[in-house]
This record gives C-alpha cells, structure tokens and sequence, in this order.
C-alpha cells in the first residue's frame, strides 16, 4: 500500500497495515512518507478515525519534506469503550498539497478479535398445570458477555403432548429461529406452553374410554448453539399436571425418588467437562421428611476415581422431634461453623437443644480448620429464648475463636414483638 508514482512523487505507508486491538488500551502506529519528487515539498497531513475514537494530539498538521528526505509520523488512537470483537476498523491517513489537492490516502487496519461468551439458562426448570387449566410457559435467559454480537439457533423439543406457543399472537411458535443477542446485553424469552387435548393426545382412538392418570409429566428440551461462534448449551424442563387426588407418600418403602443431573461440555476436545447433581427428597410414614444431595465435577475426559467421592455431599433425616444431617452443614444462624460434618437436635416439651462438629475441607484427613457447636432453644407460649456457643480453630493461622449468642423474644401480639440479646 504504497504512493509511489503519485502526482508529487510522494511515498507514503504505514509501518504496520494490520494491527491487533486489545481492550481499553492505546492502539499505536507510525505513518511513514519519502520525497522523490527532486524538490522540497509542502503538504498538509490528516487521520480520519471511527466515531467515537479519540486521536491523541493533533488530528491534521503541515508539514515541509526535503528532497530525497523522509519523515516518521507517529500516531495514537484510543477505540471508543463499545467496539466489537470480529470487527476491522480503519484509521485513514490523507495527504493534501500546499494548493489543496489531495494526492494519496492510506488506510491502517486495526482490529479486536472476537471474545465468545454467552450463557443461557433457565430460572424455573419445573412448571406446574394449575387448577385444572392446560397452561403454562417457558422463561428462557440468554446473556452475552463477550465483546461480539452473537446469534443463537435455539432448538425446541417439546413432548408430544405439549405445544409451543408464540407470545406476540398465541399462533404455534417454530421449534427452531435464531436470536440475535448483541454484545453486553441479555434477554428473556418467554414460550407459553399448553397441554394437548386428550383427543389429539390419543390420536382419537377410544378418546371417550381413555380416563387421564392422577398426575402426569412433560418433558422439554432447548439447546442453544452459537451460529458464527462458538459454544452450545442444553437444558431441559418439566411440567406436571397434578390430578384431584393427592396420596401421603408417592413411594413405596423401599425405594425413594432421585433426580439426575448431568452437563458435558468440550466432549471431543482434551478439555473434556462434566458436572453431575443427584438430588431429592421422601415424605417417609410419621411425617417424616428425608433430603439427600450428591455433586461433583469430572474435568478430565478419562475416568478419575477420585471424583466418584463428590465435591458436596448431603443427607437429612426430620421428624416432629429429631433432626440429624450429615455432609455439608452450617451453624443456625449466628454460628461461623461451616464446612463437611455432623449436626443433631432433639425437640423435648419446650426445649429444643443441638449440638455439631465440623471440618474443612475434609473431615478425616487434609483439614486446616475445625469447630464444635452447641445450641438451646426454650418456648413458652409468648417468650423464647435462644441461646448458642461455638468454637472454631483455624490451623494455619493459629487462630482460634469462641463465640456466645444468647438473645429473648418476647411477643406482644401478632404485630409486635421485642428482642434484647448480645
């Protein structure tokens, strides 16, 4: 890119034709000019940048070149807050005579590489059919916190009893379009979802016969997946329509509900990721209550057992008077105790009293930290009184603390109440 041969004679090129941006820094240059005309020459320089670019000194000067003599002109830009990733920029250099004409211009390509990073996810994973209507929907969020503009090509794959409705006119939305989701910005997408009628769900053979169950579940899955970038994203949600009937328990003794959750990313690459969640919860006879929790993360694409033990591990037992958790627990409130251990109470007439111990961030081995907890309880119809100590120990530091909370409620009526504690 060069003006050899122009009318004047006048070379002229930047040092560097491509530069790579970083963000929030000063992108730099030098323009580069030679005088084969065989006289002294006079010319006026101008640098042309994008709206909201700002040339450090001065934009257009006049200068005066030597025969057979050369000049570097350094110049400095700083890019406007709010460009974008993929994108080429260019800065343009013009030269004008002393009698105004102009007789080269040279441009300098600067450009920002293209940061991916945009997530989806959904803030309600299971919807319920409410008081015998067949409605319900769909609330999607996509986020873009990269630098370029993305868009998504979202699939939809609902159960057959389900259909996917268009907001805007409640007509039948496609199952799969493409968002368009700028750079830094994010939005919700909202799907209302409806349950077929029975007779399109039976394909209308013996409609009249077919009696529906007490409760029944729809599954749909979304992915999302970047059209010029990269990345892609999965998740799933469900609907239950619960009947007229409700039972105490759901399940038989000897077995109890779990739900599993697993997310794989990078799965033919050497950066393979998985995270795994197996939850849920048993109304046992006796009101009886039972939580159970298992997470862990595999971010080798080659079996590690070492990830089989989980990351965070959790089971608790509640009845009408004993509570006993194990895994990863915390103090009552007013406690620092928190980390992998035991933790009891037991409700006896008007007192309630606890005890725990815990470590982190193992239990048995590799623990710096350490504490033990007790707690009491006592109410009589409008007083209550609470009163907790603990004592953590944290190895490395050789620290240690005690802590006493003791605190009195006294109820006036049902809007008043005082406290005096310490």
């Amino acid at each position: 890119m060069s003006a050899s041969g122009a009318q004047f004679g006048i070379e002229a090129d930047f040092i560097k034709n491509n530069t790579i941006l970083e963000a929030n820094q000063v992108a730099s240059n030098v323009f580069k000019l030679k005088n084969f005309t065989g006289k002294k020459v006079r010319f006026h320089l101008n640098f042309s940048v994008p709206a909201g670019w700002t040339v450090l000194g001065q934009t257009e000067k006049d200068y005066e070149l030597s025969e057979n003599d050369s000049i570097f002109v350094p110049i400095r830009v700083i890019p406007d807050k709010s460009i974008k990733g993929g994108t080429s920029y260019i800065i343009t250099a013009t030269i004008i005579s002393d009698k105004n004409v102009q007789f080269a211009a040279q441009n300098w390509y600067a450009s920002l590489p293209a940061k991916t990073k945009w997530s989806a996810r959904l803030p309600i994973k299971t919807q319920f059919f409410y008081n015998s209507h067949d409605s319900s929907g769909v609330l999607l969020h996509l986020q873009n916190d990269g630098n370029a503009d993305e868009e998504i090509r979202l699939t939809l794959l609902p159960d057959r009893r389900l259909e996917v409705l268009r907001k805007s006119d409640g007509g039948s939305s496609l199952l799969t379009f493409v968002v368009a989701l700028p750079a830094g910005k994010d939005t919700t997408i909202i799907f209302p979802v409806i349950r077929k009628p029975l007779l399109a769900a039976n394909k209308g053979k013996d409609a009249d016969l077919y009696k529906a169950p007490s409760k029944e579940n729809f599954s749909m899955q979304i992915i999302a997946k970047s059209i010029h970038g990269t990345g892609s994203w999965s998740g799933s949600m469900q609907f239950i329509k619960a009947g007229n009937t409700t039972r105490k328990n759901d399940f038989g003794r000897a077995a109890i509900p779990i739900t599993v959750e697993a997310n794989v990313y990078d799965v033919l690459s050497n950066g393979t990721t998985m995270s795994l969640d197996a939850y849920g919860n048993a109304t046992l006879e006796g009101n009886r209550l039972l939580n159970y929790r298992f997470q862990t993360v595999f971010i080798t694409n080659y079996f590690n057992e070492s990830s089989l033990l989980g990351n965070n591990n959790y089971i608790g037992y509640f009845d009408d008077h004993l509570s006993v958790e194990l895994g990863e627990v915390n103090g009552w409130g007013r406690s620092l105790l928190s980390g992998r251990g035991l933790k009891a109470s037991y409700i006896y007439k008007d007192h309630m009293v606890g005890a725990m111990i815990t470590r982190s961030p193992g239990f048995f081995k590799n623990h710096n930290s350490e504490g033990y907890g007790f707690y009491h309880n006592y109410k009589k119809q409008r007083y209550s009184l609470t009163n907790q100590f603990s004592h953590n120990i944290n190895k490395p530091l050789q620290l240690s603390n005690d802590i006493i909370n003791s605190m009195l409620t006294m109820r006036v009526n049902q809007f008043h109440q005082f406290y005096e504690g310490g």
